[in-house]
Order: structure tokens, then sequence, then C-alpha cells
């Protein structure tokens, strides 16, 4: 009341004046409230002296100095007595293994050491009868060389083989360390797996086919555990036994123009040893994080959808049915490429299962 009174006696008009104080009480209802002011923005928006203008002769001339002097040592890139790293990739197709810790082994294990542990525990395990079974052998080489219990069978064999005494049932001291000396002594962990599968001998070819691998998939197969329930189903052990093969050829093999060739490089340079050693250690072969290859529920899936594919169910994919494939949804050229180069490798003109 005090304030209209005022406002009359000045003369002011008085609608005016409360629509005024009404439109300033709206806005300041919406307006979010505002923040404390900072002592350091006041200072930041005060206004400087003006500062006599300097000559350019009188400006300091900064010069930015080198702190870091590691900078300056360059590291050597190479060096013939570094030994051979092995890599988690390869060159070619694509980035198709996952992050994995290569199996190094040490100076002990490549030098005489290991060749003296290797007769100490062949003689304690032997009882000092200097002879060892299969079983007996095929522990000896898990606990002492690291070798998987299905490939320390084929070594077990690769060894009666090199002395022609296939008849025996037992080896020799004298035999294992000769063979041992002779072919794996000196060598690294992948290229040890790669020699023990290696069958032919006659040509200098340093490469692995399909008929070196079907032993040891036979051997995966029959006495891992957590392959036991396709003992009752010998049809399913063929079907998986060929996905298996051709998964470790399509990561491995780099040279398209050839049918089936695993070099030692590319096998060097894959995880498929580390797979081999994890699938020993697990006894579920869908739990290994190393390598994919032996999965059974990846197989299983490439069968149903195999089988979708195959119209008639006689095992064998045509040309014509990969053509059917999503209602002709993929072109002509493409599934030429597909035969052409993919499954003519292996199969010829058409794929089975």
């Amino acid at each position: 009341m005090e304030e209209l009174l005022r406002d009359t006696k000045c003369g002011r008009e008085i609608g005016k004046m409360m629509k005024k104080k009404k439109l300033m009480d709206k806005k300041n209802a919406f307006s979010p409230p505002r923040s404390p002011k900072s002592p350091v923005g006041e200072l930041r928006f005060e206004k400087t002296r003006f500062e006599e203008r300097k000559e350019p002769d009188q400006i300091p001339i900064r010069v930015k100095t080198c702190v870091d002097e590691t900078t300056c040592e360059i590291p050597t890139f190479y060096s013939k007595k570094d030994p051979p790293l092995r890599r988690g990739k390869l060159r070619s197709r694509r980035n198709r293994y996952r992050p994995f810790v290569p199996k190094i082994l040490s100076s002990e294990d490549l030098g005489l050491k290991q060749v003296d542990t290797l007769r100490r525990v062949f003689q304690h395990e032997t009882r000092k009868h200097n002879h060892a079974s299969m079983d007996e052998f095929v522990s000896i080489m898990k606990s002492v060389c690291d070798i998987p219990s299905f490939m320390g069978s084929l070594l077990f064999r690769r060894i009666l083989n090199s002395k022609k005494v296939n008849a025996r049932s037992v080896v020799s001291l004298e035999m294992v360390l000769s063979y041992w000396n002779r072919n794996m002594r000196g060598l690294g962990y992948a290229e040890r797996l790669f020699r023990v599968l290696k069958q032919r001998k006659d040509n200098d070819e340093n490469v692995i086919r399909d008929d070196d691998l079907r032993p040891l998939l036979d051997e995966i197969v029959s006495t891992h555990r957590g392959l036991r329930f396709l003992d009752d189903t010998p049809e399913f052990q063929e079907k998986y036994i060929r996905t298996c093969m051709s998964r470790i050829f399509y990561n491995l093999d780099e040279s398209w123009s050839s049918r089936g060739r695993i070099t030692l490089r590319s096998w060097q340079q894959s995880d498929i040893s580390e797979t081999l050693l994890a699938l020993d250690n697990d006894a579920d072969v869908n739990r290994i994080t190393v390598g994919s290859y032996f999965s059974y529920e990846h197989f299983y899936v490439i069968y149903c959808k195999f089988w979708e594919l195959d119209e008639d169910h006689d095992c064998v994919v045509s040309f014509d049915n990969v053509r059917e494939y999503q209602s002709l949804f993929l072109h002509d050229f493409t599934t030429h490429i597909i035969i052409r180069y993919i499954v003519r490798r292996c199969w010829g003109t058409v794929i089975m299962l």
C-alpha cells in the first residue's frame, strides 16, 4: 500500500507498474537459480592497467629445450643373436586369431638339460627297466616335454617305425633318446608338434597334408574325455573329423592354389599348437579359449546349416544347392568363386560332410 500511495503522489500510472511487477515475478519463477560468484571469475574480468608497449628488441625470446633425453637413443631394430619371436597374427586374408600367448621354450628345454631330465624320469617311471609301454611313454612325454597325450601315442608309433620294430609294444630308453636327439632337440614347441605329424620323408617339402592330420583327429575323437558321447555314433565321428580338418586348413593354409598344404611358417604363426595343448588339459572341447577348431557346438551349427542346404540329404551339396541358398540370394559369380577356390581344394566340385 505504501508503494501505491508513493506512486500516486509522484503521478505514475498504477496499471503499468502492476503489469511490470507481474512480468518480473513470472520471469524469476521460471529461471534457474544462479550460482554463487567465484572470486577467480571477478579477478578475470577486472580491467587491467595500461602498460607501456615494449619494443621488439626488448621482448625476451624463449627457447624450448629437450627435456626427455631418451628420445635421442634409438634401440637396435634387429640382431642376429635375438631369438626368433612368434607372432599371434598372420599377414593373409583376415585377422583370424584371437590374442593368445605363444608357448616359447627356455634355453634349458632346448638343450641337453631336458635330455637329462627325460632320462631320469624315464628310469624312475619304468623302475630302471628302461622299457616303457605306450601309456607310460605318453605320461612321461606329457610331464617332461608338454607333448599332448593324443600326440604322444603318435610319437610312440613314430619311434617304433624309425627302428622298424612295429611288432613291439614297448620302447627302450636308447630308442627314445636317439630319436629325440636326432629330430626334436633344439626345436621350438610348435615345430616339435609339426615334426610329430609330418609323415612324408621322401620329399623335401616341409608341409603337412590332410593324410598327416587324419591320425591326430582319430586319436582326439577316440581318447578325449569330452567326445565320449560320440562312441556310439560313428557317422557323426566322421563328420566331426572332416569339419575340424576343414577349419584347420581354412585358417592355416595360405596358398589358395594348392590342395590342402600347411607350411611350417603358417603352423608356427598360428595358434594351433596352443589349442592342442589346451585341448589336452581341458575336458570340455567347447571351453577352449585359444582356438575353436575342435568345438562341438560350432560343428553342430555347421551341420544344421549344411542339412538345410542339402535338400535330398545325401550329404553332398552341389553348385545348385549353394545357388538356392536364401532364395537365390547369392549371385552365380559368387557361387562359382565358392566352389572354385574354397571347395575344390578338398572335395572337388561338391561339398561333402
